[in-house]
């Protein structure tokens, strides 16, 4: 019986240090390369995905880039970044698009499009897994601390 019990606790051990890292990730925000942003407050953050901010402080135009919310990433944004869920983001939009005061964010279909959309646009900010992260765009920091920093802000806390 005491072999059973040890050899049921290995294999969920083993299948816990085989769970995927994704799931205990962090999200970072991201920019194109040519953007001299290397810091934004979680403040920003929230602006920008409202509508409230528009312009970097260089003047230029922010183009958002969101990840459709059925994404595991996406409702992680919403729920830690945002702080808010994916109806009351929706109805954020809706409002924006009726309004006219500003565009709502591009919504993509993975992180993947994410990246490839801001590394091709030097407006755009978006946010994907660390793990995802590539040479193509920059990483920046929240509120002066980056992804090696233990307190930054977008870190899973599951």
């Amino acid at each position: 019986m005491k072999f059973r019990n040890l050899l049921t606790l290995a294999l969920l051990s083993s299948s816990f240090l085989l769970t995927p890292l994704k799931c205990f990730g962090q999200i970072v925000i991201i920019v194109n390369k040519s953007n001299p942003t290397k810091d934004i407050s979680i403040e920003d953050i929230r602006d920008i995905y409202s509508g409230k901010k528009q312009a970097w402080s260089s003047g230029a135009k922010i183009q958002p880039v969101f990840i459709e919310f059925k994404n595991e990433t996406a409702r992680k944004f919403l729920k830690v970044a945002l702080e808010t869920t994916a109806k009351k983001q929706k109805r954020i939009w809706i409002k924006l698009a009726l309004s006219g005061k500003a565009q709502p964010p591009i919504v993509l279909r993975t992180e993947k499009d994410v990246l490839a959309y801001v590394a091709q646009d030097e407006k755009a900010v978006g946010f994907v897994p660390t793990q995802d992260l590539n040479s193509e765009v920059k990483a920046i920091m929240i509120d002066g601390r980056d992804l090696a920093d233990k307190n930054y802000f977008l870190r899973d806390r599951n």
